[in-house]
């Protein structure tokens, strides 16, 4: 018969996966704004600073490698959106109840 493998340790990896993929992915409105101020302000600052930098010593490399780098940096930290962009969670209303149709 072989060796079967239990497919027990894969449903609880991927259940733990999924509850992992929950939490990591919420992100409130004030959330989006910091994590879109940060990508903002950090590329800007990095490029500005690595512009200056490169044309003080006549290499346009500098700047290149610097933009990619902050760029990959603000990508780890940015895109998998961690609980500390989701400080102010938005509660939604619950639905009113259906109208019942009048005849």
């Amino acid at each position: 018969r072989g060796f079967v493998f239990p497919h027990h340790h894969l449903d609880i990896f991927f259940n733990m996966a999924q509850s992992f993929y929950d939490r990591m992915n919420e992100m409130d409105f004030k959330g989006q704004q910091k994590a879109e101020r940060l990508f903002k302000y950090s590329t800007y600052i990095v490029g500005l600073i690595s512009f200056i930098i490169g044309y003080f010593m006549e290499s346009f490399q500098i700047v290149t490698w610097s933009i990619i780098g902050i760029t990959f940096l603000n990508i780890l930290v940015v895109v998998p959106s961690g609980p500390w962009f989701n400080l102010h969670p938005v509660s939604f209303l619950k639905p009113y109840p259906p109208k019942e149709k009048e005849e």
